[in-house]
């Protein structure tokens, strides 16, 4: 079981490359259907709580990085954006991650985890994305910036589905359900903001 959550988990993270790359296309992922998934049943905890708080810190270790690039994001839109709305995006969820930072830090030290940097397809492919931003202004970095920035949440909300699906209510699953339910947030005003840009 311990082994199976940890593949899992690893898993979703491929699949969040995989949202990234829509993202750089421009697909507009849909925050409707991210449902957090239903719990294990209670049988699935009865080979103790090890393994939940493996599954716990490799989602810390990797929301680290994914958050520090997040907050760049934000910066850049901060200082590029033309649109108000953009604007109070970039802010709410920089915000947000600053202070879910020294959480997940925590949570990854607790197992003697380092922060997981991302694999080279995704790196060079967040590279791409933040050049590609840097080079555009006004409205056209707006749409821009919807459309990377909600598929970097999208990523997040996924990986958060799968450590929630550990059944631990400990403080760990707390915070995920805070990343899970806050990123939601945000994709649903960034979805009304990039329909609004056109």
């Amino acid at each position: 079981m311990h082994r199976r959550r940890v593949l899992t988990f690893a898993l979703a993270s491929m699949v969040a490359v995989t949202v990234a790359a829509c993202g750089a296309r421009g697909e507009e992922p849909q925050a409707e259907g991210s449902q957090t998934p239903a719990g294990s049943s209670p049988t699935a905890q009865t080979d103790g709580s090890e393994q939940t708080s493996q599954v716990d810190a490799t989602f810390a270790a990797t929301m680290i990085p994914h958050h520090e690039m997040g907050i760049e994001m934000t910066k850049m839109a901060l200082e590029k954006a033309a649109t108000p709305g953009v604007k109070q995006v970039a802010e709410t969820a920089q915000a947000s991650q600053q202070e879910q930072l020294p959480q997940l830090r925590e949570i990854a030290d607790a197992a003697g985890m380092e922060p997981m940097s991302p694999e080279p397809p995704l790196q060079e492919l967040n590279d791409q994305q933040m050049a590609e931003l840097q080079a555009l202004q006004g409205e056209d970095f707006d749409r821009r910036w919807l459309d990377v920035f909600r598929s970097h949440h999208m990523a997040a909300i996924m990986m958060a589905d799968v450590a929630l699906a550990t059944d631990d209510d400990g403080p760990a699953q707390a915070l995920e359900q805070t990343i899970h339910d806050g990123q939601l947030d945000d994709v649903e005003q960034m979805n009304a903001l990039r329909a609004d840009l056109g």
